[in-house]
């Protein structure tokens, strides 16, 4: 009866197939998250938006052309007052005096002005303010750039955390549903032996309380599977999970840190945008300065269409034209202090980028050589640990071993292979955040598919 029981409470635990996953490689899900990811859209918007300020900024070298019309009535006649009006002749050989005009009101019975006319402007010189606006929208388009890279790196990594930490909670699984058949056929040897009087009922009762705690892990780890499955589905902007099929990659040691320190100041996202909103502010300057500079400009203008009841215009116009402010209550001395204030606060933040940089490199990288340690450590005891385990139950048969020597035996063989997999997960993330700090995300998908598959994963597709 009590066998049965334990049959049953095993096919509870490992009976029912797992429910049908879509097949995911890396390189399906890199493409999947390019092209779904909201906050890479958001970001491929935000370039789209910095250009198009560029061509607005590149817009001011041209001319302009504007059309003005108009087309008025009165509601009265025009009277024109010619009281004490006279006519003079100033350009007479002979002096003569002014002839004056009797008083008396002239009258336009004309209401209608109608105009068209055409006005082209070219700014010859604004005090290097144009040239200082293309720049600095050069410069946001570039940190829009920069923005989006690093966000594409960030969520690359993330990826490479999600995606791998799903096959580790697999493999996890794994793991713990065969350390539980394991436990389950000692469980059942024990009985048999306890039935037979070659041990003792607490020997058997070890054995039962191994098997129910490797059953909780069981679930546990099935649970945490679960979770990882989910959390990679909303990575990818999912409401399907999937089944990762591209393996765990072995990781080789990497070169120096000083080398990678330097290759992440050069190439780090980041660090890239802060360089650029350097720039923009170092332009910022330079335009309020040119406010402090007249504004030149040519002017054209043509009259297309002109009725005009009372003066006969001309029909085109040319010049130049200058405005210079004098004094505008100290405004611009303002601007100008606040743009320098600007450009110091950039400086400061890409001074302590540089360090930040450095130190998640190293940081990166210990986790890197720790992992690698750990996984030397691990093999150094793995021949013990496989033998170890067939040995204890041979001699828990024959009556030399205790029933715990073969749990601590089956318990050190999960705890090796859990440890293994798990090195080998902290490697991957790892390196891949090296490549992402140094700006290489693009890489990461290369790495993942030349990189031979870590222990106990199978083959890479």
């Amino acid at each position: 009866m009590r066998r049965a029981m334990l049959a049953v409470l095993m096919l509870g635990v490992s009976a029912g197939p797992a429910d049908a996953q879509q097949a995911l490689s890396f390189d399906d899900a890199v493409a999947r998250l390019q092209s779904r990811n909201e906050k890479l859209q958001a970001a491929g918007h935000a370039v789209e938006h910095a250009q198009s300020e560029a061509g607005i900024a590149r817009g001011r070298r041209w001319p302009t052309l504007d059309l003005n019309a108009q087309a008025l009535r009165w509601n009265d006649p025009l009277v024109i007052e010619l009281r004490d009006a006279s006519i003079s002749f100033p350009d007479l050989p002979i002096a003569l005096p002014p002839l004056p005009l009797p008083d008396a009101n002239l009258s336009i019975d004309q209401q209608d002005y109608r105009s068209v006319i055409a006005t082209a402007r070219q700014p010859l010189y604004a005090g290097g303010r144009i040239q200082a606006g293309i720049r600095a929208a050069d410069a946001a388009v570039a940190a829009a750039q920069a923005q989006r890279q690093g966000e594409q790196g960030s969520l690359t990594l993330e990826l490479v955390q999600r995606y791998f930490g799903q096959r580790l909670a697999d493999q996890a699984v794994r793991v713990r549903q065969s350390t539980l058949d394991s436990l389950a056929h000692h469980l059942g040897d024990a009985r048999k032996l306890e039935r037979e009087g070659q041990i003792a009922r607490a020997e058997r009762l070890r054995a039962e309380v191994a098997w129910a705690e490797a059953q909780r892990e069981l679930g546990d780890a099935q649970r945490q599977s679960e979770l990882a499955r989910s959390a990679l589905a909303a990575l990818l902007a999912s409401d399907t999970t999937f089944d990762p099929t591209t393996p765990i990659p072995q990781v080789p040691r990497p070169e120096s840190l000083a080398a990678l320190q330097s290759k992440a100041q050069q190439g780090n996202p980041q660090l890239q945008r802060l360089a650029q909103e350097k720039l923009r502010a170092e332009q910022g300057v330079r335009a309020v300065r040119g406010e402090f500079a007249p504004t030149i400009g040519l002017l054209a203008l043509s009259r297309l269409y002109s009725r005009d009841p009372i003066f006969e215009q001309p029909d085109w116009a040319v010049g130049v034209a200058l405005d210079w402010p004098l004094f505008d209550g100290f405004q611009r001395n303002h601007k100008l202090q606040g743009a320098r204030s600007q450009l110091d606060q950039v400086e400061a933040l890409e001074a302590a980028g540089r360090r930040d940089v450095n130190l998640l490199v190293e940081q990166r990288y210990q986790q890197l050589n720790n992992a690698l340690d750990q996984l030397a450590s691990y093999e150094s005891t793995r021949a013990l640990a496989e033998e170890s385990l067939p040995a204890q139950r041979l001699a828990f048969g024959a009556g030399f071993a205790t029933s715990l020597d073969v749990v601590d035996a089956e318990l050190a063989l999960s705890r090796l292979r859990l440890g293994i997999a798990s090195a080998h997960y902290q490697a991957a993330v790892a390196q891949a955040g090296l490549l992402e700090a140094s700006g290489d995300s693009a890489r990461i998908r290369e790495f993942v598919r030349a990189a031979p598959t870590a222990e106990g994963e199978g083959h890479a597709e």
